[in-house]
């Protein structure tokens, strides 16, 4: 994990609160089916926050009031990332809803269930992952800036 404490609070709010929900967002062979509704639902969520970070990051700068809403979080995203990046957000949140909200989306086949949340949070995995490496980049840029600063 980078060095975040140069970051602001509300960054590291949101960082922190990604990678506690990535990392609940699990599903083994042997995973109910809540425990892989709770997994799509907790990787959305991971996401969501590791976007809220990364549009409040520099040099992108985007205040908590211009993102406060999911809608206005997906402009940002939209604006900042493009809009295919937004696009997979809406559905990832299609996902998610479903996961949380739709009892029919389990048909009785638990594997086939399992490997369709499965491929869901690997999917979010990896989008999380997009936005988490540029995080880690700018984070060992500052600190390598600073490094200078103090030659």
């Amino acid at each position: 994990m980078p060095d975040l404490t140069d970051l602001d609070e509300d960054v590291q709010g949101h960082f922190r609160l990604a990678i506690g929900f990535l990392a609940t967002a699990v599903i083994t062979p042997l995973s109910t089916e809540c425990e892989v509704r709770n997994a799509v639902s907790r990787s959305f969520y991971a996401l969501l926050h590791v976007c809220h970070a990364w549009v409040a990051m520099p040099p992108r700068n985007v205040q908590a009031s211009k993102r406060k809403q999911k809608k206005d979080l997906y402009f940002q995203i939209s604006d900042h990332r493009g809009d295919e990046s937004r696009k997979r957000l809406k559905r990832f949140e299609v996902e998610r809803d479903k996961a949380d909200y739709r009892p029919e989306m389990f048909t009785g086949d638990e594997e086939r269930f399992r490997l369709a949340g499965l491929e869901a949070t690997e999917e979010m995995r990896a989008e999380f992952n997009a936005y988490f490496r540029d995080v880690i980049e700018f984070v060992g840029e500052a600190s390598d800036a600073g490094k200078d600063d103090n030659a």
